[in-house]
């Protein structure tokens, strides 16, 4: 039992809030896995059908085009397991935008209720998604291992990069879910937003078919590219290290999560009178 007085000056005090907020925000994250799935008939069947679904089809649709371009590095590879590998993190990323970029208008009445760092809303709304990702990904490793593909040492760096995904993931989130309360054209430019992010990111096509002079600036403006990069160089061992979308990737997530964090901490306090 908490004592009744605590001094803002004391280390408890500190301790406290500290507390109290990663209460807020664990709680705030169980509400949105139960709504997520509240009254449907399949329940988490979904998480597995919507991947396996989407690379089934698209598989289907361009295994042609794939087994006549495939690079050297990927000539062994089952298509179906390379577009799995790429369509996971963009599911989070995709996933965390369309349920954030809302959050923070469909949670006006908590917003005016209680008081808690508004950006745990958008937060929630992308880690949320934690089970999601780690079922669909336990889900890819097995398919590898019924594949013949022998467990590697580079899957010690999976949680490196899955912290690397949810990093810029919710750094994004944050910051389209910010700008949406003051320019409602985000609301109607997201579907194609999305649309053309998921095309001109490498989920269903190697980089290696980019023309060699669009490949860098392809990686420099592309943050999803590095982090898809990365997670094919966990699970497919024939292929190098992604050093430079690696890293262009990184830079990009450090600088939107700037850019977020300084947004929410001058706008925050005004986002009720905006909603």
């Amino acid at each position: 039992m908490f004592p009744r007085v605590i001094s803002s000056a004391s280390p408890s005090f500190y301790l406290y809030e500290l507390w109290l907020m990663r209460l807020v925000l664990w709680t705030l994250i169980q509400r949105d896995i139960k709504l997520r799935y509240k009254h449907t008939a399949l329940g988490i069947t979904w998480v597995f059908l919507q991947p396996l679904a989407t690379a089934g089809i698209l598989s289907l649709v361009l295994l042609r085009i794939f087994t006549l371009g495939a690079p050297e590095a990927f000539a062994h590879t089952p298509y179906l397991l390379f577009i799995l590998s790429g369509f996971i993190p963009w599911s989070v990323l995709s996933g965390g935008i369309q349920r954030s970029s809302l959050s923070l208008p469909n949670d006006i009445q908590l917003i005016n209720k209680i008081f808690f760092p508004r950006i745990f809303l958008p937060l929630a709304s992308v880690l949320g998604l934690g089970v999601d990702y780690f079922l669909t990904t336990s889900l890819l490793f097995i398919i590898l291992l019924f594949q013949g593909e022998a467990a590697s040492p580079r899957l010690l760096l999976l949680p490196l990069a899955s912290l690397h995904l949810f990093l810029f993931a919710c750094a994004t989130n944050c910051l389209l879910a910010a700008l949406n309360i003051y320019y409602r054209d985000f609301k109607h430019a997201l579907p194609f937003f999305l649309q053309l992010w998921m095309y001109a990111s490498p989920i269903f096509y190697p980089l290696e078919w980019l023309p060699p002079w669009l490949t860098p600036w392809y990686l420099c403006l592309n943050p999803l590219a590095g982090i898809i990069d990365l997670f094919r160089w966990i699970f497919f061992t024939q292929l190098p290290f992604p050093w430079f979308s690696c890293s262009s990737s990184f830079f990009w997530t450090i600088l939107i999560c700037m850019a977020a964090l300084m947004l929410f901490q001058k706008k925050e306090k005004n986002f009720a009178d905006r909603m």
